[in-house]
């Protein structure tokens, strides 16, 4: 089991962009990416970071992802009347975008592909007060 937190607001994966490539030889395909300067890039680079430090090794075999997301809390529930603790963030920032992007960049670090992600669970939350956003996630092996 592989446990780790990545400190720092979570960035969805956006949606690819595509472009026609036309090679030397005539050949013409389509090809789709990510650009390079997207804030995603440094929000994988910071997730591929924290599993390698917290000792990842690649599994074999189905997985379970476990991902809990906590993202910026408001000013509107920061006054003294609101609870504490993390609440559930029912806004904007789709959780499977979320969630993708994680995914995709642990491939080679904690699993050899993505498919392998045979159990998944995603939540979404509002930070608590005293602490700041965050991912916090757990893979293992279930087989």
């Amino acid at each position: 089991m592989i446990t780790f937190t990545v400190q720092g607001s979570p960035i969805p994966q956006p949606r690819q962009r595509h472009r026609v490539v036309k090679t030397k030889s005539g050949k013409v395909f389509a090809t789709n990416y990510t650009p390079a300067k997207d804030p995603v890039q440094s929000w994988k680079s910071y997730v591929r970071a924290g599993a390698q430090q917290a000792g990842a090794k690649v599994l074999t075999g189905p997985v379970k992802l476990t991902v809990a997301f906590f993202l910026p809390r408001p000013a509107s529930l920061m006054r003294r009347q609101d609870p504490d603790f993390a609440l559930l963030h029912p806004g904007a920032r789709d959780i499977d975008n979320l969630y993708k992007a994680v995914a995709d960049c642990l491939i080679g670090i904690c699993y050899q592909d993505d498919k392998q992600v045979a159990l998944l669970y995603a939540s979404k939350w509002y930070h608590e007060k005293d602490r700041g956003p965050r991912a916090e996630i757990t893979i293992e092996n279930v087989a």
